[in-house]
């Protein structure tokens, strides 16, 4: 299953535009992504923008545009999607194709027990997404590498652009 990150320039929801949002193109043939019967999913990149209300009872979702309506969104540098994993790690659940972390060796369930030097129970996973997507381009991260069958090792990613 491969997620191509795209930049999606404007999606218009009830007269507001949203612009600026990165998206993924789906090229797999399982999972609800792969369902025919839908054209896409509105994830945080476009409901992060609004304030979200719920009228259960009426089975209404109401969006007013938020402070952060017309800001670009910014697309993880490292090209790693990370989750949390047991024994202060982070799982590495997707790599990003030609992105900086493919290109250092980072694999699918490899474990990252460090970043900078710093002990993966010392932030919580939003903060970890966010230092790898806040940081400029061409910042090098240490990564510290557990994989099942061989030591920990350090691998340098240099952080990119990956979606202009």
């Amino acid at each position: 299953m491969t997620t191509w990150p795209v930049r999606v320039h404007e999606i218009a929801i009830g007269g507001v535009s949203v612009r600026d949002v990165v998206g993924g193109l789906f090229s797999g043939d399982k999972s609800v992504l792969a369902d025919p019967d839908v054209s896409a999913f509105i994830g945080t990149g476009v409901l992060g923008r609004f304030v979200v209300t719920f009228d259960y009872a009426g089975r209404t979702m109401y969006l007013e545009p938020g402070a952060s309506v017309s800001e670009r969104e910014i697309y993880d540098r490292s090209g790693l999607y990370l989750i949390r994993a047991h024994g202060g790690a982070l799982r590495v659940a997707a790599v990003t194709p030609t992105g900086p972390a493919e290109r250092a060796g980072v694999r699918v369930d490899d474990r990252i027990t460090a970043i900078d030097g710093a002990r993966i129970e010392t932030r919580r996973l939003w903060q970890w997404r966010a230092y790898l997507r806040e940081h400029a381009p061409a910042t090098k991260v240490v990564l510290r590498i557990e994989r099942a069958g061989a030591a920990q090792r350090d691998v340098t990613i240099q952080l990119a652009e990956l979606v202009p």
